[in-house]
């Protein structure tokens, strides 16, 4: 090897006998100045053009200078570091590489441009049998042709392109935009937000670091997203797409495509054709297509949700069968490994298992099941009727006229917008009606219930239950244990049908909270004071006294209480406190 040196005149250069050495191969030259002439033979040769006008001949390794220089690669695959000056480059035969990293500014190479190039050290150059680029640390626009290109974009935010022939297209640093083109491309976004678009052929698309949109185009492509949150979309053909980890989402588009999430909380859906889906690790959603495809999706490690949303058809839905049929439209699907379903348009009927699922009926008049497991159903629009089971259950009915039962544990019950019906059922619960005329009894256990708005009827049941009527003309009726009503807004009715309801034991009566001597009721007509007669004896309301079928009310302690004598022992059989001091007549009972 020699190191051959010009000077700032004109010279001619040649690596073969320069200044009485004999020529050697991987040589270093240096123009310097002037206006050179660089003939390189044998050797892969560095070549540095310098600041003049030079002409550079089969050089492997060539450094333009900042001078209008013409190289000529010959053959050989060669790199060539462009510099400054509008430069006619030749890369000959073989495989060549221009590359623009040193420019100071963006800039603009198409490969099948045969006038001058744009932008940076690429202005005024003129490109010839190159295959390779290249680009700045700036936000190049790069482009092949329909040859076999790599092209790597370096820094910046860029845009890259591959036209025809099976490419290597790389985004580097910087948030990207490349296009494979046609043919058998890959595409590389690396670091950053990167947008890849395999187009036709069968290309490989990696999305690298960063938050990347893929597209694969027509025919069998490879999607895999990398790290961070990734939308990946297959589009045509028999694709395979990887999440990888982050938040993806995951679109198979037509063909017959292998899908499989990754790690983290993924959304997927196959489209059409038939599918196989692996949600993966994490809280995976995948929604089902409206197709009589015969797809596979595995739910996979994670609280996952199958979405049959898009479907238009009744489907029963079990668990442990792990499969469903759709009148034909998916009867070919199966599925495993979901805990949560959302159902179709239409009255569904949705079953859950030992775990805790979540079953969203959507529209129509659906049927919810919980089974065991701590369950959260929600109907949705339609008339839906809900069932917890075993299990702690969150149901919500929705819009529509709904029907709602807790179970055997501590149950949430809402019945939202409608004309609701909700039953606690064993455990202590609680119940709220919502915004129209609900029914609502407790059941069992220690119990909540709260009407909201509307006229409302609400039964406690056996334990001390707290009740509230909420706003509009209300029913409450305690049941048995020591309630505590409050009847809210509205002229209220207070039932009693039983002297059991609010007996005369320390800490067993019943308690209203706002009774209003103008508006609300206290309802004892169903209570019998004499048996031994034909018919239901009423009571008679007396201001002193405690005879047989006798009412009266008393103020103590800043509260005032209503005793109900049924046999005349002079024992009150039933007591009911009332917060405050009020001045009861005949007029605010039914008797």
């Amino acid at each position: 090897m020699a190191d051959i040196i010009g000077n700032d005149l004109s010279n001619f250069l040649d690596d073969r006998f320069t200044l009485g050495i004999p020529g050697f191969r991987n040589d270093k030259i240096s123009a310097l100045g002037g206006n050179d002439r660089i003939l390189i033979t044998d050797g892969d040769d560095t070549v540095f053009a310098g600041s003049g006008n030079d002409v550079i001949e089969d050089g492997s390794g060539v450094i333009g200078g900042s001078g209008n220089d013409s190289i000529l690669g010959e053959a050989g695959n060669d790199t060539i570091r462009a510099g400054e000056g509008r430069d006619t480059i030749d890369g000959g035969t073989d495989i060549d590489l221009v590359d623009y990293t040193a420019s100071t500014a963006a800039v603009n190479v198409n490969l099948t441009r045969t006038g001058a190039q744009s932008g940076g050290f690429a202005e005024g150059d003129v490109l010839r049998n190159i295959e390779n680029l290249t680009g700045s640390r700036h936000n190049d626009i790069l482009a092949g042709n329909n040859g076999v290109n790599v092209i790597l974009s370096g820094d910046g935010r860029d845009r890259v392109s591959g036209a025809g022939g099976n490419d290597t297209l790389d985004g580097g640093t910087g948030n990207d935009t490349i296009f494979g083109g046609a043919d058998r491309d890959r595409l590389i976004g690396d670091s950053g937000d990167d947008s890849l678009m395999g187009d036709s052929g069968t290309d490989v698309l990696f999305g690298g670091t960063g938050r990347d949109t893929m597209y694969g185009g027509t025919e069998n492509d490879v999607l895999y997203g990398g790290s961070e949150n990734d939308l990946l979309d297959g589009g045509d053909g028999d694709d395979q797409i990887i999440g990888d980890s982050g938040r993806d989402v995951i679109f198979g588009g037509f063909g017959n495509d292998t899908i499989s999430g990754g790690t983290d909380n993924d959304t997927i859906q196959g489209g059409g054709g038939n599918d196989r889906i692996d949600a993966g690790t994490g809280d995976d959603l995948v929604r089902a297509d409206n197709r009589s495809d015969a797809d596979f999706i595995n739910g996979g490690v994670g609280t996952d949700t199958i979405d049959f949303n898009g479907l238009t058809q009744f489907f029963t839905l079990a668990r442990a069968i792990n499969s469903i049929n759709v009148n034909g439209r998916f009867a070919n699907t199966q599925y495993t490994g979901f805990e949560n379903v959302v159902g179709t348009g239409n009255a569904d009927a949705i079953t859950g298992d030992s775990q805790n699922n979540v079953l969203d009926g959507g529209n129509g008049n659906d049927r919810l099941t919980g089974a065991g497991g701590a369950d959260t159903l929600r109907g949705g629009e339609g008339n839906d009727v809900q069932d917890g089971g075993e299990g702690a259950d969150l149901l919500l009915g929705g819009n529509g006229n709904d029907q709602l039962r807790g179970g055997t544990e501590n149950d949430r019950l809402f019945g939202e917008a409608g004309a609701d019906r909700l039953d606690g059922g064993a455990g202590n619960d609680t119940l709220v009606g919502g915004s129209e005329n609900d029914t609502l009894s407790g059941g069992d256990g220690i119990d909540r219930l709260q009407g909201d708005a509307g006229d409302d009827v609400l039964s406690g049941g056996a334990e001390n239950d707290v009740i509230s009527g909420g706003e509009g003309r209300d029913i409450l009726t305690g049941g048995l244990g020591a309630d505590v009503l409050t009847g809210g807004a509205g002229a209220d009715r207070f039932v009693f049908d039983f002297t059991a309801e609010s007996p005369n034991t320390p800490g067993g009566f019943d308690r209203i909270t706002d009774f209003s001597d103008a508006e609300d009721l206290i309802y004892l007509g169903r209570i019998d004071t004499n048996p031994a007669l034909a018919g239901d004896q009423g009571f008679a309301f007396v201001q002193f006294g405690s005879g047989a079928g006798t009412v009266r009310s008393f103020v103590q302690d800043g509260n005032t209480f209503v005793e109900a004598h049924v046999d005349g022992d002079g024992v009150a059989d039933l007591v009911i406190r009332l917060d405050g001091v009020h001045e009861l007549t005949a007029a605010n009972f039914f008797l």
